[in-house]
């Protein structure tokens, strides 16, 4: 019986749209045939089969060539409904948005995770990290690839590496009570959470630095000119402040950490793919970074040595 009553309410939820779309589909025509034509925009009242009422909301043509103009001039219209009607009037960020630069400094949420990271969470960024390398290398811009990862941001780096003691240089504004607080917080940090954190940074360094290494890699073979090739992206910094030697110890004493860390069995996959990640990200940056001293010049002067020996 119960589930009689639980069928009959499904369904007296549920509305029969068949009337609207046969009524969208009688405005289609031959010469017509993907949009439908409504006289003007108006808001009607129509009563379903059970005599409730719904308003359908009709808008004027609108065809390719009007969303393509749309398009140019950055029309409302062509904001697919990401913006809701009930939002009209609130403060808008319109793109480009600022990049965070902070840990902190995140547009639609608090913070981004750092504070009680763990090694699912880290192993699950870091494979994330890949994938935007992976897009870059494909020939995504960098903006649409290394840089839709926030850990990524120049900021957000320079945040993380600070909290882990891997930049000695800070900002005079900064040695306030601020930072006790910090200090504080690190301290009272388990060991899984910092190692979380050193694989976050780790990953999501090497993904900046290899992005472009493989930039400098590429523009000294030649190939592409810097304007045609999306990789080169040169309006980009790459988290300048960071040597490639920076970078090697990060990875290291990621990887230390790993090895060190006691084998818990829940655990113990999480760790493994961290290995592995950061293992690849180790030896890749190295085949890279001998690879980026390399320039058409070199070469063909090395090439000349050797043919005459």
């Amino acid at each position: 019986m119960s589930h009689t009553n639980d069928e009959t309410t499904k369904e007296e939820r549920m509305m029969n749209v068949t009337d609207c779309f046969t009524k969208a589909s009688s405005t289609l025509s031959f010469s017509n045939p993907l949009l439908c034509r409504m006289p003007s925009t108006t808001t009607t009242t129509t009563q379903n089969n059970k005599g409730e009422e719904y308003f359908t909301h009709e808008t004027p043509l609108f065809n390719l060539q009007d969303s393509m103009a749309a398009l140019e001039i950055m029309d409302p219209i062509m904001d697919c409904c990401e913006i809701p009607v009930s939002d009209e009037n609130s403060t808008k960020t319109k793109p480009p948005r600022n990049a965070p630069s902070s840990l902190k400094s995140m547009l639609h949420s608090e913070s981004l995770p750092w504070e009680h990271l763990t090694l699912k969470e880290s192993n699950i960024i870091a494979l994330e990290t890949l994938s935007r390398l992976e897009s870059n290398l494909r020939g995504a811009s960098v903006a649409e690839s290394t840089y839709t990862c926030l850990y990524a941001h120049d900021g957000v780096l320079l945040d993380m590496g600070k909290q882990l003691g891997f930049f000695d240089f800070q900002e005079k504004e900064e040695e306030t009570s601020h930072n006790n607080n910090t200090a504080t917080a690190t301290n009272n940090i388990s060991k899984g959470t910092k190692l979380a954190q050193i694989c976050i940074f780790a990953s999501s360094l090497s993904l900046v630095k290899l992005t472009e290494t493989i930039r400098a890699i590429v523009m000294h073979a030649d190939i592409y000119e810097e304007e045609d090739y999306s990789i080169s992206s040169s309006s980009f910094t790459f988290c300048n402040f960071v040597r490639e030697d920076l970078l090697r110890q990060v990875l290291k004493e990621a990887l230390h950490m790993l090895q060190a860390f006691g084998r818990e069995e829940e655990e113990e996959e999480e760790r493994m793919v961290l290995m592995i990640v950061l293992y690849f990200y180790q030896s890749l940056f190295e085949v890279c970074a001998s690879l980026a001293k390399l320039t058409s010049k070199t070469v063909r002067t090395t090439t000349k040595q050797a043919q005459l020996l």
